[in-house]
């Protein structure tokens, strides 16, 4: 039990401290540029490469879009993102039936965490 206690006060001191670290992230809008060279919508994999080969060239103006606002800290605590299922962090995405597999779940359906923040 204690030890349940103190790794709960753990992540909670893990989860502030990322929250401090990252609260200036988002761009306030007056300070975005009126043009750019490139729009790379969607921040996933092939879409970061993609806008940071564009931004190498000094040039070159590039903007980043992601879907959603910035993502509370309790996300980048590891195991924590299981308590953001069904809140507003969660776009409430769910897997067809499993018939071969998942008989834990309810109907064989996993629900997925996909962060949209």
């Amino acid at each position: 039990m204690r030890l349940q206690l103190f790794l709960g006060l753990v992540a909670i001191a893990v989860g502030w401290i990322i929250y401090k670290c990252r609260q200036s992230r988002i761009t306030p809008i007056h300070v975005l540029n009126p043009a750019y060279d490139y729009i790379v919508v969607g921040s996933g994999s092939a879409g970061a490469v993609l806008a940071n080969r564009l931004s190498k060239d000094p040039s070159n103006s590039v903007l980043l879009l992601e879907a959603g606002r910035e993502c509370p800290s309790l996300a980048d605590v590891p195991v924590a993102p299981a308590f953001l299922l069904q809140t507003e962090s969660d776009w409430s995405y769910k897997t067809e039936p499993q018939h071969a597999c998942c008989s834990i779940f309810k109907d064989k359906v996993i629900q997925c965490m996909i962060n949209p923040l």
